[in-house]
């Protein structure tokens, strides 16, 4: 028996990058929140949206790219590949955009939908009341807004 292995032949499948987002992906401001897992030079780096690279201590720093990063910086800037998805989740709920995280976004935007819900109704039963009215009244009693009253 040999100790020597054979490399696999054919094509070889490599995870280089993850999103995480505290919003659903379908969701339109998707691209502003998400940040991106990817491996690099020294570990895997989480990244937000402009380059920005976060680092142990929470905060983010510009150029996840530059390769003029010294060992100091990659040390406090790279992660293992759990550690990297555990802060980048925790990351993704705490990032702000345009002064909101998005789970304010997605409360706003479900208030928002709330009040929309609210006002519809509302208007249906305008509507309803309207209908009911008109058929209670006899046709010459209704009047139209262009018609003055006599």
């Amino acid at each position: 028996m040999s100790d020597t292995t054979t490399p696999p032949t054919g094509p070889v499948v490599r995870i280089s990058e993850l999103e995480v987002c505290a919003l659903p992906a379908d969701h339109e401001a998707y691209p502003a929140y998400v940040l991106r897992i990817r491996q690099l030079a020294g570990g895997w780096a989480v990244i937000r949206p402009g380059d920005r690279c976060l680092g142990r201590d929470g905060t983010w720093s510009y150029g996840s790219q530059q390769g003029d990063r010294d060992d100091a910086w990659l040390a406090d800037h790279r992660f293992g590949i759990a550690e990297a998805v555990e802060r980048a989740q925790e990351a993704a709920r705490l990032l702000t955009v345009r002064g909101c995280t998005a789970g304010e976004r997605l409360a706003e935007e479900d208030g928002a939908a709330d009040v929309a819900g609210e006002a519809a109704q509302a208007a249906a039963e305008l509507a309803q009341a309207w209908a009911a009215a008109r058929h209670a009244t006899p046709d010459h009693a209704v009047h139209n807004s262009d018609t003055p009253c006599t």
